[in-house]
């Protein structure tokens, strides 16, 4: 998905994204502490941070007295050889917003650079972030203050958190011409360009307006709605280009930090329709979705299809009917079926065939009662003819077989043989 319709990581928020929250880190000279203490902090709290003039301001080289601190971080890391970590950058207030957030990912990436290059860290086992401004540990009313909010910290993660995280992070964009940062997930083409008709503040797209991107094929997305912080924040109206590039779909409702999220109405360019709540961004909710054949899925609904157990309503061309449970978007569990036909199956259904115990009744009043295996009468089952005459016995692919208990409307009856739903004279 393009810009707005970020994915659902950023639900959660940069700064609550992982555990423990980035929010709030505590802080600590690592240059001062015994590495057993580090460890600890990692091992225990799960975060960490590098304090001290570490950068110079406005920019993400590292300072020479961060070379102990790096040492001492390393022989800790080295001491926790299944720990992944989170590198979450930070800087102070001065200058644009975007850009520090942008100069805070650098400084991140500068650690890592370091941790690997001088120290043999492997890459695999780090994650950069960069949170810019907005979560100071001190002042920055004061050149000591604001050196201190040049810092990293440190978070221990999983392996699922890690690739959340990089997943998370976006990039940001700028509107050409009042210089107001909108947030995106994708890092934007050169031809990309992004514009915001709201209010400004802090440097951000704030308040009620229009968020616009575009690139030279057309529009790639349009908002209209609430924004925060440079995302769609609240309730908005989106249209944005399938990632196909041969159409655009259309979402109306609630969004959290830049991603459609809770009640809203999801319509594709090519017919599928969504109503309900959304769960992890646009192709993952609960509620109900109806295809352009005609389906109605009521369930958990993930990339078009149920997953697990759900409750459909389908007509399709022929105007045979389904209502039942399914799974994966086919016809699985008990279920009825009316045909076009007048035909009718009740019973149970595996991947989309009666496959089970089931009541197949012809439009011509002829029944059978038994076991089906996809889709036809396979099993011990017994035929009810419309004159009252039963067959009770073995049935292969919908036909009698074998020996037959013919039992006649007078009550007489005979054992019959059969082969293939042909009576053997």
């Amino acid at each position: 998905m393009h810009r707005i319709i970020i994915g659902s990581l950023v639900a959660a928020g940069l700064l609550t994204g992982l555990p423990p929250a980035f929010a709030q880190t505590q802080t600590m000279s690592i240059s001062t502490m015994p590495i057993a203490d580090i460890v600890a902090a990692l091992n225990t709290k799960g975060r960490l941070s590098m304090s001290g003039a570490l950068f110079e301001s406005n920019d993400h080289n590292l300072t020479a007295a961060s070379s102990d601190v790096l040492a001492k971080l390393a022989e800790s890391l080295n001491q926790l050889p299944d720990a992944k970590v989170a590198l979450v950058g930070h800087s102070d207030s001065t200058g644009d917003f975007a850009y520090n957030v942008d100069l805070s990912a650098r400084r991140a990436q500068s650690v890592i650079e370091a941790l690997v290059s001088s120290h043999g860290i492997k890459r695999a086992r780090l994650v950069g972030l960069g949170a810019g401004p907005i979560d100071p540990v001190a002042s920055n009313a004061s050149e000591n203050g604001r050196a201190q909010n040049r810092r990293v910290s440190f978070v221990v993660i999983s392996e699922a958190k890690a690739g959340e995280a990089e997943a998370a992070q976006g990039f940001w964009m700028n509107d050409r011409v009042t210089g107001c940062a909108i947030w995106s997930a994708d890092k934007p083409e050169e031809d990309e360009r992004a514009s915001w008709t709201g209010a400004c503040q802090g440097g951000m797209a704030e308040g009620k307006g229009n968020l616009l991107f575009w690139d030279n094929k057309g529009v790639l997305a349009r908002y209209d709605g609430q924004v925060s912080t440079g995302r769609a924040h609240g309730k908005g109206a989106m249209k944005f280009r399938n990632e196909a590039g041969d159409g655009m779909d259309s979402y109306v409702g609630k969004f959290i930090n830049g991603a459609p999220a809770g009640e809203g109405l999801l319509v594709s360019h090519d017919g599928y329709r969504f109503e309900g709540e959304l769960i992890n961004g646009i192709n993952h909710g609960k509620g109900k979705l109806t295809t352009p054949e005609g389906w109605e899925i009521k369930g958990e609904i993930k990339d078009g299809k149920a997953i697990g157990e759900a409750f459909a309503y389908y007509e399709d061309a022929n105007k045979d009917l389904y209502v039942g449970d399914i799974e994966n978007s086919k016809r699985h569990g008990f279920g009825m079926l009316m045909m076009a036909n007048e035909d009718a199956y009740v019973g149970e259904f595996v991947d989309g065939s009666p496959s089970g115990p089931g009541m197949f009744e012809a439009a011509n009043g002829s029944q059978y009662l038994g076991l089906f295996a996809e889709g036809a009468p396979n099993g011990v089952g017994t035929v009810i003819d419309v004159d009252d005459t039963t067959y009770q016995g073995w049935y292969v692919n919908g036909g009698a077989h074998g020996k037959i208990l013919v039992t006649n409307k007078d009550g007489t009856q005979a054992i019959e043989t059969w082969e293939n739903g042909s009576k053997v004279q």
